[in-house]
């Protein structure tokens, strides 16, 4: 970020103060002497002498001391009410720093890695500069002042602690970490049959360092500057969308809550499922990262969760479906057996008819005369008898009884051989 062209230097501001604060000074310091010993004439008729001058002196001198020690004691203590310092000490020490720089010894700095920073004086963290700042080669510190974001600091390259100076009142607003991160997190969701579950997503991400130096750090701005405020009733840092919260919170789970309510769930049980809902939350993150500042590395999928109670009802309806599946195959195998039967009855009819045809036949042959209609029904029934005992059918009780009542009328109305009467 530039400086605003109408903002002077601290330096120069620093000068001019400087140069002004003497003459005033000196200037003040006159006039108390000049006043002094012109009241030591007036109202004094002793001598005067180097002594009494030097009494006057002191005298004229003394309230301006007190002013300016108090001047500094209520400035001090309005420093420390101001920012908030734990001590009155810490007041004085600003305003020694503000009209000269930090002393080298002790040392007294802060450093920033590994995403943070950590001050080694109060005044550094709630007021800010003169001072020093280290940045480690995998962050990136953003500096603001009077309210303004005013540099980045980082290093192009990895290497040692690099050292920066800051400026009065230039403190530390938020510091980055340019390392890779991972997270996992799990993503609640409602299939597009209405079940909730619960989905693993591994994602790993980073700040987009490809690039030229500009491009780099404009990627280090809109990482920085994605931050969102949440809801007020929040805490800290939860109320904080920063932008590894975004990639996450506001990618990753928006992106992959939308992604699987377009499957059932039977269709996200099925393992080749898997590598499609994979391919297409890289997809959306792609598309949606760039935005923050930050790049994909990988994404990977973890176990996919089903509520207990959606597994319960889950167990219940595939009971259901199994036991229709079985009383459909059962009343199959009922009308299977059925048409069996039938086909079984026919076949049984063909064999009588056939067999009772062929019977007719030998005896008409044999016999060379007409057939008479009993010897036709007593070879009907003959052969029923035999095709019944070869095919194993069963018949009724009461059948074979008629049909032994009608073999054995038939025999007593055909008489006995050879033309004799019976008894």
């Amino acid at each position: 970020m530039k400086k605003h062209e109408g903002l002077p230097e601290n330096d120069e501001v620093k000068g001019q103060v400087d140069g002004v604060a003497s003459w005033i000074l000196a200037l003040l310091a006159l006039l108390a002497l000049a006043a002094a010993l012109l009241g030591r004439v007036l109202t004094s008729g002793t001598p005067l002498t180097v002594g009494s001058l030097l009494w006057a002196a002191l005298v004229g001198w003394l309230p301006l001391l007190l002013a300016v020690l108090l001047a500094v004691w209520i400035a001090a203590r309005f420093a420390q009410r101001f920012y908030d310092l734990p001590a009155l000490k810490d007041g004085f020490h600003l305003l020694g720093y503000l009209r000269r720089d930090r002393p080298d010894f002790p040392p007294t700095f802060s450093v920033a890695r590994q995403g943070k920073v950590r001050h080694h004086d109060v005044l550094m963290e709630r007021v800010g500069g003169p001072g020093k700042l280290f940045v480690a080669s995998d962050s990136a510190v953003i500096l603001q002042r009077n309210g303004r974001l005013t540099r980045l600091l980082r290093q192009p390259e990895a290497g040692p602690v690099q050292m920066f100076q800051l400026e009065p009142f230039e403190k530390v607003w938020d510091v980055l970490d340019l390392r890779p991160h991972r997270w996992v997190y799990d993503v609640e969701a409602i299939t597009k049959d209405g079940l909730p579950i619960t989905y693993a997503a591994d994602v790993r991400f980073q700040i987009d360092l490809r690039g030229t130096p500009e491009e780099q750090e404009a990627a280090i701005w809109r990482a920085a500057t994605c931050t969102w405020i949440r809801d007020a009733w929040r805490t800290e840092p939860d109320r904080l969308m920063t932008w590894p919260k975004r990639v996450i919170i506001s990618a990753t789970e928006g992106a992959f809550r939308n992604i699987l309510g377009r499957y059932l769930l039977d269709d996200l049980l099925a393992g080749q499922r898997r590598a499609q809902l994979r391919k297409d939350l890289e997809q959306a993150l792609n598309e949606a990262l760039p935005g923050f500042g930050v790049r994909l590395l990988s994404v990977e999928l973890g176990d996919l969760k089903v509520d207990d109670r959606v597994v319960r009802q889950w167990r219940e309806v595939w009971k259901a479906e199994k036991t229709r599946q079985m009383h459909l195959a059962l009343a199959e195998g009922l009308v299977d057996r059925a048409q069996a039967v039938e086909l079984a009855k026919t076949e049984v009819q063909r064999d009588i008819l056939q067999k009772t045809l062929e019977r007719l036949k030998e005896i008409q042959k044999d016999d060379g005369e007409k057939i008479p209609a009993r010897l036709v029904l007593l070879s009907c029934i003959e052969v029923i008898k035999q095709t019944q005992f070869s095919l194993q059918l069963f018949l009724p009780r009461d059948i074979i009884s008629v049909f032994d009542a009608v073999q054995t009328q038939l025999r007593l109305r055909e008489g006995p051989p050879d033309g004799s009467t019976g008894s």
